[in-house]
């Protein structure tokens, strides 16, 4: 628990975020894009990525996240929840610590626990839209006992409600 937390202020320093600085963050963002997964085994795969984020104030707030990758008759889901911590300037720069579960489908499906670690670059188009430029995230999951370390990255739309 100890190191856990340590991890998160270390990240945060890193990410230069400083409570202080009051920015505007929108209430909510709602992300819709494209994904590209590299599996365990070194299978790719492609899919979509959604996400919705209740901001808390401008640097943090909370994320679901749900994602679907496919190959040759496989997919994975994952569906996570955590805290997302944001750098809001010209751009956001964002990290979030997400937990949850997966769901792995290949004519049988298997359920097992997942997490996602990573963050992301949003750029603004107007008020109301913003450009996920990038967003890179660590997948872990474990099945049968068996972990697997995915990589995952998606691009797309995100959607703005309401201003903090």
């Amino acid at each position: 628990m100890r190191r856990g937390l340590g991890g998160i202020v270390l990240c945060l320093v890193l990410c230069g975020v400083r409570p202080g600085i009051a920015q505007e963050a929108p209430r909510v963002e709602v992300f819709a894009g494209y994904s590209y997964a590299r599996l365990a085994d070194a299978i790719n795969s492609h899919g979509w990525n959604v996400s919705i984020a209740g901001n808390v104030n401008s640097w943090f707030g909370i994320a679901a996240d749900v994602s679907g990758h496919y190959r040759s008759g496989l997919s994975l889901h994952s569906y996570t929840v955590g805290p997302r911590f944001a750098v809001r300037d010209t751009v956001t720069a964002f990290t979030h610590f997400l937990f949850g579960g997966a769901r792995l489908g290949d004519g049988g499906a298997l359920s097992a626990f997942g997490m996602v670690f990573g963050g992301g670059v949003d750029v603004p188009l107007n008020e109301r839209f913003t450009l996920r430029l990038l967003q890179a995230d660590y997948l872990f999951t474990r099945f049968g006992g068996e972990t697997q370390n995915n990589a995952r990255l998606s691009v797309g739309i995100v959607f703005t409600f309401g201003r903090r």
